[in-house]
């Protein structure tokens, strides 16, 4: 195939991983997990205390991507050794990588999706006072890279299992180890 021909299936592979958060109520339940804990970070760290310090709202983050992160990607390539699609998948005209990459990518699109809603809160802070835009920027950047961090570890564990229970509690333990 030519490099055009793989650039389309790649697109197709990760319209399809993408499709799949949203085709089941995996992709609906982690939104509502980050908008719901975020928010009330955002109530009772920033609004409620009268500050205009989103740092409380950041440092909650962790938690919320900690608890998000195993949910995510429990499935990824569990759930296809556990329905035996696995053999299909490898054979179709996509490479390891790209299998790999564009399921990635689907999961890291679905985190940008979680996290972008809650820059709102920022500005909201607008019309209140000036916030501090490079630190919500860098915060924002530090916060892509960790849940990029975790995809790929916990990526890596439903690579190794059939079971997506037991994916899920070892990336959660291997997150939390990696966190402490």
């Amino acid at each position: 195939l030519s490099k055009r021909g793989l650039l389309i299936n790649h697109k197709k592979s990760f319209k399809r991983e993408f499709k799949s958060f949203f085709t089941t109520p995996l992709g609906y339940v982690i939104l509502i997990i980050f908008n719901l804990f975020s928010g009330v970070y955002f109530w009772f760290g920033t609004l409620y205390s009268g500050s205009v310090d989103m740092s409380y709202v950041y440092s909650g983050f962790t938690l919320i991507v900690l608890s998000a992160m195993p949910i995510i990607t429990m499935r990824l390539l569990s759930e296809e050794r556990r329905q035996k699609t696995d053999q299909a998948l490898l054979t179709a005209p996509v490479s390891l990588f790209g299998i790999v990459f564009s399921k990635f990518l689907a999961a890291l699109a679905l985190y940008v999706i979680g996290i972008s809603v809650t820059l709102v809160y920022s500005v909201v802070l607008a019309f209140v006072a000036q916030p501090a835009w490079n630190y919500i920027l860098g915060n924002y950047l530090g916060l892509l890279l960790l849940g990029a961090a975790l995809l790929s570890v916990g990526l890596f564990i439903s690579s190794i299992t059939e079971n997506q229970l037991v994916a899920a509690i070892v990336s959660y333990a291997a997150m939390f180890l990696m966190l402490m």
